[in-house]
C-alpha cells in the first residue's frame, strides 16, 4: 500500500510549482512557500564536505532557508525540469535550474552551470515533511 495516493502527491507537486512561480514573480520566497511545509518539517542541504545546513520547524525554514539564505536571489528563477514520484515512500525528487535575472548582450539568460536537485518527503495535508 502506498504511503499516499499518487494523485495526492501529484496535486502537491502542482501546488508546489504554482507557489514557486508566485514566489519568483513576487521576489518573496517565504509568503507562498512557507505554508508548504508542516510545522515540524526539516529542510537541509549540504554546504561543502564538512558542513550541513539544517532548519527545523516551519519558523526556521521561513526565517533561514526561505528568508536569510535567499536574500539577494529575489529575482532569480528556479524552473523544474524533471519530477520523479515514489508514492510508496511518499517522496519526490525535483531537478531544477538556477536562472539569473540578467541577460547577456545577445538576450540569452545566465544560468548557474549544472542542475540543482531537491529531495522531498510528503507529510500529508499538502505539506512537505522534509526536504
Amino acid at each position: 500500500m502506498p504511503a499516499y495516493p499518487r494523485e495526492e502527491i501529484e496535486e502537491m507537486i502542482r501546488r508546489w510549482l504554482d507557489a514557486n512561480r508566485v514566489s519568483e514573480d513576487a521576489g518573496d520566497w517565504v509568503k507562498a512557500l512557507g505554508n508548504m511545509y508542516s510545522e515540524d518539517a526539516e529542510y537541509s542541504w549540504n554546504m561543502g564536505p564538512n558542513r550541513e545546513f539544517v532548519a527545523r520547524g516551519r519558523k526556521e525554514i521561513e526565517d533561514w532557508a526561505l528568508g536569510a539564505h535567499m536574500e539577494g536571489f529575489e529575482e532569480w528563477r528556479y524552473p523544474y525540469d524533471k519530477l520523479i514520484i515514489d508514492e510508496v515512500q511518499g517522496e519526490v525528487i525535483g531537478i531544477w535550474r538556477q536562472v539569473a535575472p540578467v541577460k547577456r548582450d545577445d538576450g540569452t539568460e545566465y544560468e548557474v552551470a549544472g542542475l540543482g536537485g531537491s529531495w522531498f518527503r510528503y507529510g500529508g495535508n499538502y505539506q512537505w515533511a522534509w526536504q
